[in-house]
């Protein structure tokens, strides 16, 4: 059974109580307690009709159908997260959905009071469509994944996808088919639940290790990047080719890349250039890789790189090679900084992609892990090196590469 439910939430139920033309005296209790604004109130007036009926709205009806066919969906929430828009009709709903759960949960079939959890998610408005796109989907993906780490895992989840806007609908159904959830979702004329199981395939998350840096900018740290920031991650100078935008479009590796961007085109000067920012799909392979790769990686991630033994480490090594400006040093501290690093050995880079600058990664050569720094000096000459650990089991190259990454952004 699951047992965390997350669900995007709509205002189908003040859109109800707004037209609600009142028959009878719960229906003008109803009326009432809308006209109030008080959640509570309101809450206490839903408790008079079935749980099933169309003016419940979207959410209470399909918790309702859910739990009540907990067998079958095998779920049995003992938390719900409700994803709230930026907006005061959101956080009414969701004060509403709070108090009648912790009053009507046992009419509703669960076994015991839930836990509820209302999160407000960041620009999710439809006031400002570049906010909404921009800033309130990509909120909505980082919300759900803690609030799935917060649970313990996916393992443990479920989503109802019924509230909301459209898009988030599609958001959910992504990222639950990426991290292996169920996504459940009930149209108001239908009393049938639909669900979308996940999918029986393993994802390519490859991309995840070679990419990690430029994906951490991009979804992490919220970069927005020019052309000739994203060239030297795909562009081979060694071909001739140079960091502009054609090139870009008819290379191999960045048509591969390319759903995790998204272009935003901007005018100055009377001039109009193209810069990219991580898309919805990029954000949900960013936060399932890391749900994939476990929970416990980034929990715990100073456990997982103890310090060498100095008899274990050996010195730094470089070969004959004219480095750039201030490379010997950098590779030296970092030996230095981070006593879990067991060696690092200088990297031919002869006829590869451009240096992308002070950063990390793990690349699969000859069938084997590495984990690759690279060094750029202000004259735009750069190498790379490889970082040997103790142990070089995935875990632990996922743990090395993400805080060497974090220490570097900050």
């Amino acid at each position: 059974m699951r047992t965390a439910l997350l669900c995007t939430v709509g205002t189908s139920l003040l859109s109800n109580l707004a037209r609600l033309n009142p028959a009878n005296d719960e229906e003008e209790n109803l009326k009432k307690a809308y006209l109030s604004g008080d959640s509570e109130r309101i809450a206490w007036a839903l408790f008079d009709f079935d749980p099933s009926s169309f003016i419940c709205g979207a959410e209470i009806t399909t918790l309702f159908h859910l739990v009540q066919d907990k067998a079958r969906f095998k779920i049995d929430p003992g938390s719900c997260f409700f994803m709230l828009s930026d907006t005061e009709q959101g956080r009414l709903t969701g004060a509403i959905l709070k108090h009648y759960l912790c009053g009507a949960w046992e009419k509703l079939g669960f076994a015991a009071e839930p836990h509820v959890s209302l999160i407000t998610v960041v620009g999710l408005q439809d006031a400002e469509p570049y906010r909404f796109k921009h800033h309130g989907l990509r909120n909505l993906i980082r919300e759900m994944a803690r609030a799935i780490r917060n649970s313990g895992g996916a393992e443990n989840c479920a989503i109802d996808a019924t509230g909301g806007y459209k898009a988030q609908i599609a958001i959910a159904v992504m990222l639950g088919q990426m991290m292996g959830i169920p996504v459940f979702y009930k149209h108001e004329k239908f009393n049938e639940i639909i669900d979308f199981p996940p999918l029986p395939a393993d994802f390519d998350f490859s991309l995840y290790e070679e990419y990690f840096d430029l994906l951490y900018r991009l979804c992490k740290g919220d970069e927005v990047l020019d052309v000739e920031e994203l060239a030297p991650y795909f562009i081979n100078r060694a071909k001739g080719e140079e960091p502009k935008m054609e090139h870009l479009r008819n290379n191999a590796d960045f048509q591969r890349f390319r759903v995790f961007l998204e272009e935003v085109e901007v005018a100055s000067n009377r001039e109009k250039s193209v810069l990219f920012s991580a898309s919805a799909a990029g954000n949900i392979y960013f936060e399932s890789a890391q749900q994939r790769i476990g929970d416990h990686v980034w929990q715990h991630i100073d456990a997982l790189l103890p310090d060498c033994q100095e008899n274990e480490r050996k010195a730094p090594h470089f070969t004959d090679d004219h480095f750039p400006l201030g490379f010997v040093e950098y590779v030296n501290r970092l030996y230095t900084k981070h006593k879990w690093i067991k060696h690092i050995s200088t990297v031919d880079y002869e006829k590869q992609k451009g240096i992308r600058g002070n950063v990390f990664y793990i690349k699969k050569i000859n069938g084997e892990k590495h984990l690759i720094g690279e060094y750029r000096d202000k004259n735009g000459f750069g190498g790379r090196f490889r970082i040997f650990l103790k142990e070089e089991t995935d875990t632990l190259l996922h743990a090395a590469v993400w805080r060497l990454t974090e220490k570097a952004m900050v």
